[in-house]
């Protein structure tokens, strides 16, 4: 029943009014949430995926240079989004009209070479349990910059529910702490950053088509991660790293995860907000530990399942108070999908 609560919180917010009298549109709003579940559950994948796989990158293959990751993440995603450019899969929209100098195209291009890095080298330099504990505070972060730069609030009820939600996600990844201090302070400058990046992202996309966005950004985001990693990457990068196809190959799998992850995120974050794609990941560690426990046998310790549960809880009831406060519910059933305005899309 939660998942289904989930479900439709999610998507209920940005589709048209139903016709009673229509079976068009009840076909079109399956339709929508169909559409809408394959992004979400592409996402969670490919990014509880993409995290070990990282993590396998920067440890197994010893490929410790985070920003030449980056570099190659952003060339195959632009090689992706490019290509569903040729198969006129969307029409491009012309330079001339997101000019590099339009602050928000430039917003864009500079937290997007400052703050994908970051991430990376965050997840390098600590364990996996203090990456996902450290991220926890882009949640707040978003919070107070969906209201400062897009209006958006959310109420008291539900702020304190994604404070719980934050307490078992903590609860459920404190076992696996390993704190660094370069590591520590890497990913508390991530923080601020990534909450910007979000915010500034829907600011963006409010404008212009997602992909024409990302066609835009990436290039000139490349140009300058190329230069990055020459100059801040540990040395001996091309002439020293031992490749074998193997590496070779994993490497290019890991970029083709960032593209997938990139698409389907940003295009959460455009038809929902950013706090909604924020806690979508803080499902996705949830759904790591206790899909390791039931599929792979897993052992896991009492605080991480006491915490993923809490966090779960947590999720859940976030969904069903918005479904309470946009009139969704009636007699603790689904009565209506009404459209939400702009100004209330959290």
């Amino acid at each position: 029943m939660h998942l289904y609560y989930l479900l439709i919180d999610i998507y209920g917010r940005n589709m048209k009014n139903i016709n009673n009298n229509s079976n068009k549109n009840d076909n079109d709003t399956k339709h929508t949430i169909l559409q809408r579940s394959i992004f979400l559950i592409i996402n969670v994948l490919l990014a509880i995926v993409m995290i070990l796989g990282n993590k396998a990158v920067f440890t197994n293959l010893k490929f410790k240079y985070p920003i030449a990751l980056t570099t190659i993440h952003y060339i195959v995603t632009w090689i992706g989004v490019e290509s569903l450019r040729r198969l006129e899969f969307y029409k491009q929209v012309p330079y001339s009209r997101m000019p590099l100098n339009d602050f928000d195209i430039a917003a864009c291009i500079a937290l997007a070479v400052v703050g994908v890095p970051l991430n990376n080298l965050s997840l390098r330099l600590n364990g996996v349990g203090t990456y996902q504990l450290l991220k926890l505070l882009v949640t707040p972060g978003i919070c107070i910059l969906n209201y400062m730069i897009l209006k958006e609030l959310i109420s008291l009820k539900r702020s304190l529910i994604l404070v719980l939600v934050c307490v078992g996600i903590a609860i459920a990844t404190m076992s696996d702490l390993e704190l660094r201090l370069y590591g520590l302070v890497v990913a508390l400058i991530f923080v601020p950053v990534a909450a910007i990046y979000k915010v500034q992202f829907k600011r963006v996309l409010i404008k212009f088509d997602m992909l024409s966005v990302l066609h835009r950004v990436y290039p000139p985001s490349i140009v300058i991660m190329i230069v990055l990693s020459l100059l801040f990457d540990p040395p001996g990068l091309i002439m020293t790293y031992e490749y074998t196809f193997s590496k070779v190959i994993q490497i290019i799998i890991s970029g083709v995860l960032a593209c997938g992850i990139s698409l389907s995120s940003f295009h959460i974050v455009y038809i929902f907000s950013p706090l909604t794609h924020q806690i979508l990941g803080l499902l996705k560690v949830s759904l790591t530990i206790l899909g390791g426990w039931l599929i792979f046998s897993k052992e896991i310790t009492q605080y991480q399942m006491l915490g993923s549960l809490i966090a779960v809880g947590g999720i859940s009831w976030y969904t069903y108070e918005t479904m309470l406060e946009k009139g969704m519910l009636q007699n603790n059933q689904v009565s209506s999908l009404a459209p939400q305005r702009k100004d209330e899309r959290v």
